[in-house]
């Protein structure tokens, strides 16, 4: 009983509010990273000359994606629609290479409503990531 009360010496009782904040953790025990804001371009190549531009990230910034896709389309004259990545996530699918221009067209549309800016927007070619926006 003495051993018990010598390795419970240097504990102190505070009295809390009794809420316990929860943190998402990984199986290893580790924190979850919080998600970047930011808007993915993506281009993807079939048939050796076809193109297809996937923009991800969108919906984080409360945008209807459907509305953005009919936009993009009407915008570029080409096929645009929303579909999911095998992540579960919604992505639009615009045909043709447009990385550039999509980014310029959705800052302009929605920098003011949903806060969008230059910095926000990536471009994915091959793995590697760079700035859409110079």
């Amino acid at each position: 009983m003495e051993a018990l009360g010598e390795g419970l010496e240097g504990l102190e009782l505070s009295a809390g509010d009794g809420k316990k904040k929860k943190v998402e953790k990984k199986k290893s025990g580790k924190p979850k990273k919080e998600k970047k804001k930011e808007v993915v371009l993506e281009r993807q190549t079939r048939n050796r000359r076809k193109c297809i531009t996937t923009v991800r990230g969108l919906e984080m910034w409360d945008v209807d994606l459907k509305e953005a896709a009919k936009l993009l389309g009407k915008k570029f004259a080409c096929g645009a629609s929303v579909s999911k990545n095998p992540a579960g996530f919604e992505e639009i699918d615009v045909q043709g290479d447009f990385q550039e221009e999509i980014a310029l067209f959705v800052l302009e549309k929605y920098r003011a409503k949903n806060g969008l800016e230059e910095k926000d927007f990536v471009n994915v070619e091959k793995g590697k990531r760079a700035p859409a926006l110079p």
